[in-house]
This record gives C-alpha cells, structure tokens and sequence, in this order.
C-alpha cells in the first residue's frame, strides 16, 4: 500500500500477517472490489484481489499474480507471474498460493 492516502478511507482494517517475512502489510475486504478502493492506495495499474490468507476464514487484500490477473495488466512487461512480482512488488517475493482452501487465490509474497 501507498503511505500516501487516507488509511481510515480503507474499505476495511488495516491488518499486518506476522506470518509473513517482516510483517505483510494489507487490509481485510469482504470482495475485490474492497481493494485499492481507496485513491492512492495501491500502485498504478496493481490489481489486488481478496482470498483467505492460510484458511484464516479472514479475507485480506494482495497483489495478485494469477496469468489471468497479469494478462489484463497491459504495464506488467511479462506473462510469467514470478517475475512479475519480483519486477513489481519486491525482489524477494514470488507468485504463491494464499492457502485460503476453496477461497485460494495467487498473490505475490514471501
């Protein structure tokens, strides 16, 4: 998320998965739409998507990574969701499941 925006404005609470390598920072969201809902919440042209982190049964916000997600971003530069998320989201991170059970989704992450 972008430090530049109204975090009260957030279509849910700001929640940080301990988890996940230093803390994922995101927001609960009842749908897609929840996220980057905001002006300034989420970077140019990101599509975040709305999954079950590990079976939680809590829904969060992620940068997602699935080929269909990628496919509809004309500005991801390629069609391979690793290289996407470490091109766009941080170096470090890869195309992973969220582990939400019938509710998965691909996000990038650690």
């Amino acid at each position: 998320m972008d430090s530049g925006f109204d975090a009260a404005a957030l279509h849910g609470e700001v929640a940080c998965l301990a988890q996940l390598q230093n803390g994922y920072c995101t927001h609960t969201c009842q749908t897609d739409a929840d996220c980057c809902a905001v002006p300034g919440e989420c970077q140019a042209g990101m599509t975040e998507v709305c999954a079950s982190f590990e079976s939680s049964g809590q829904l969060y916000c992620f940068v997602g990574c699935d080929s269909s997600v990628i496919a509809n971003d004309p500005s991801a530069g390629t069609a391979d969701p690793a290289t996407f998320c470490q091109r766009w989201v941080n170096p470090t991170f890869t195309c992973r499941s969220t582990g939400g059970g019938s509710s998965n989704r691909k996000f990038c992450g650690p």
